[in-house]
């Protein structure tokens, strides 16, 4: 079965997260740096609208906003191969030994988001987790690549 979410170009999306992320800069000052590195081909990405949003607020709450010295979120995106290639890292505290389960690992965010991501592409879709030793999350996220059909669809999605 077939569900609907609005869409929205991914750079929607992504001007919408260094908004937010402009505003945690604020709040937190020198403690969070951000970087990206976003392939202009991937601007015209048809995504749901707000797929960033609870990403990145998990990578500032769970990851930088926990450590004293703060930290780095990086944002990249790419199109390889027809999909679209989204990676989410920060470099917040080493992932703790009593945490076992895929499903204490996931909140909220994570648990809709990648619901959401299976209604719309089924197993087209891809989410995946990593902990490096060194500390922090990477989330890497892949769906297939579709350009967005027309910007009357963004605007038509004013805040």
């Amino acid at each position: 079965m077939a569900h609907w979410f609005p869409r929205s170009p991914f750079g929607r999306n992504f001007d919408f997260a260094k908004k937010y992320l402009a505003i945690e800069q604020t709040r937190l000052g020198d403690h969070l740096k951000v970087a990206f590195d976003i392939a202009s081909d991937s601007l015209d990405a048809s995504v749901p609208s707000m797929l960033l949003q609870p990403l990145l607020e998990n990578a500032v709450r769970h990851g930088v906003g926990r450590l004293r010295q703060g930290g780095i979120i990086t944002i990249q995106a790419a199109v390889e191969n027809d999909r679209l290639r989204i990676m989410v890292r920060n470099s917040g505290p080493r992932r703790r030994a009593d945490i076992d389960s895929e499903e204490s690992r996931r909140g909220i965010g994570l648990t809709n988001t990648t619901e959401r991501l299976k209604r719309v592409y089924g197993a087209a879709s891809e989410f995946t987790l990593h902990w490096p030793e060194s500390g922090g999350c990477e989330l890497i996220l892949q769906v297939p690549f579709k350009k967005i059909a027309e910007r009357v669809e963004e605007e038509s999605c004013a805040l």
